[in-house]
């Protein structure tokens, strides 16, 4: 499964995807880690950190449907 950033411009091997706080402001990213990139890559930043975990229930959701690529939504 690959995974398309939120902005449109890249699509990730699915690999580690993690979430992480950005600082006062509430907002929480999604990231992607996988074989081929170590370093993260940020697919998506959303209002808050509920939000960020049920992008990646979706994700997982994804996976266990086999589907070929997961769009990662817009805030």
């Amino acid at each position: 499964m690959k995974i398309r950033t939120q902005d449109g411009k890249q699509y990730l091997e699915f690999g580690e995807v993690y979430v992480d706080s950005q600082g006062s402001s509430g907002q929480a990213a999604v990231y992607v880690r996988n074989r081929l990139n170590p370093a993260p890559v940020c697919i998506g930043i959303y209002e808050d950190m509920s939000r960020a975990k049920g992008v990646l229930y979706e994700i997982d959701l994804a996976y266990q449907a086999r589907k070929k690529v997961f769009y990662a939504p817009s805030e």
